[in-house]
């Protein structure tokens, strides 16, 4: 699987990046191809019902650090965290983004803890001067963005936005933002939410949006990580779920 994402970025190469950046992607991939420490679907049959699904979205500038030498890095915090730990294939972006997409499962608190070892990884991610868009990547390094299983929205946004206003200030947050619908085709199923404030607030605010869905077990999250097969070609502009500026 790898050593395909290897092959499809030399030919397409990385467009928001610089040649640099590129040449690091594909070193990170073609190390991790040859390790085969990167998990495929038909990996952990020993995590069958897991306690916990929870899954991250990653900008793709970040996946390199996430990986990780040969994959060293996050095949530490698959073993430290106790986790099974699975990426998207190089290009294979959840709709409406440039984020891969990182699915972990396992007992809950190990899994909440392994979300935010990745965060962190984000966080700790050198964005060179030559990047395309160096502010909106560094204000992207400051929040956490999971998928949610778009059936349980009213949990996060409730009448006219209030449940959504109420979280923003309960964790003191920048921003508690919503993927818009229209961003998704009928066929997608899934929901991404973008949390960003000071690193604590984050953190907790995290906690609370794992905690919610996971008192929900009848909407439990796919195991799929792919998103290549769903009909994107009506798609609107990337738009996020924003609170009024005035709400009355």
């Amino acid at each position: 699987m790898w050593k395909s994402i290897v092959t499809r970025v030399r030919v397409a190469g990385v467009t928001s990046t610089s040649r640099l950046q590129t040449q690091l992607l594909l070193r990170t991939f073609s190390q991790a191809a040859d390790q085969e420490v990167i998990q495929d679907d038909s990996a952990d049959k020993d995590i069958d019902n897991p306690a916990s699904r929870v899954k991250i979205a990653i900008p793709f500038w970040a996946v390199g650090t996430v990986i990780g030498v040969k994959g060293g890095n996050i095949e530490k915090i698959r073993r430290d965290c106790e986790t099974s730990i699975r990426i998207s294939e190089y290009g294979d972006f959840f709709p409406g983004s440039r984020d891969n997409v990182c699915l972990i499962e396992g007992d809950s608190e190990n899994v909440v803890d392994a979300v935010h070892k990745i965060s962190q990884c984000v966080r700790n991610t050198e964005i060179p001067e030559s990047f395309k868009f160096p502010e909106g990547a560094k204000s992207r390094q400051r929040g956490v963005k999971l998928i949610f299983p778009k059936s349980l929205s009213g949990l996060f946004i409730g009448k006219g936005g209030e449940d959504q206003r109420k979280i923003k200030e309960e964790f003191s947050l920048e921003t508690f933002n919503i993927q818009d619908r229209n961003t998704l085709t009928k066929d997608c199923i899934e929901r991404s939410i973008f949390i960003k404030g000071e690193e604590e607030n984050t953190r907790q605010a995290v906690n609370y949006v794992i905690e919610k869905l996971e008192s929900n077990p009848d909407h439990k999250l796919e195991r799929n990580i792919s998103y290549r097969n769903i009909d994107n070609t009506e798609r609107k502009t990337l738009k996020l779920h924003r609170l009024p500026q005035n709400p009355k």
